[in-house]
C-alpha cells in the first residue's frame, strides 16, 4: 500500500490515474510471482483500469491481487485498489513470463523488497 501525498495528486486534488495505475501494475506482478513461488520478472503485456472513486491527499490505499491465472509464458491477475474499505478501482492484467535468462530479478533488490516487507 501507499499513503497519498501531495505529489500524487492532479490539478482536481485527486491520486492521479497514473499512480493508481502503477499500484495496481505491481500489486498484480507480485500476485503472480506469488502464485508462482518465486520473484522472476513479468512484464506487463496488457493493463486496464475501471477508476470508480477518488482518493485523495493522506488517503492509505491498499492494493489486492484477488486471482491470478498462469499458463506456459502468459499470466493473468486482477484486483483492486481500496481505500478504508471503500472500492478506488479495479485491475486486470496479462504479464510475460519469460522463458530465458535475459530477464532475471536483481536478487539484491528482491531481497531488499523481502526484507522491507518482513518489516512491515
Amino acid at each position: 500500500g501507499m499513503r497519498v501525498q501531495a505529489s500524487h495528486t492532479n490539478l482536481l486534488g485527486i491520486c492521479h490515474g497514473g499512480v493508481l495505475m502503477t499500484l495496481g501494475d505491481i500489486a498484480a506482478s507480485w500476485g503472480i510471482n506469488h502464485k508462482r513461488g518465486t520473484f522472476g520478472g513479468a512484464p506487463t503485456l496488457n493493463l486496464s483500469f475501471d477508476f470508480v472513486s477518488a482518493a485523495r491527499e493522506g488517503d492509505w490505499l491498499e492494493a489486492i491481487a484477488e486471482r491470478a491465472s498462469i499458463k506456459r509464458r502468459v499470466a493473468f491477475s486482477s484486483g483492486v485498489v481500496m481505500c478504508a474499505g471503500k472500492l478506488i478501482c479495479r485491475f486486470s492484467g496479462g504479464f510475460y513470463l519469460p522463458d530465458h535468462e535475459g530477464l532475471q530479478p536483481n536478487r539484491e533488490y528482491v531481497q531488499k523488497l523481502q526484507n522491507a516487507r518482513r518489516e512491515g
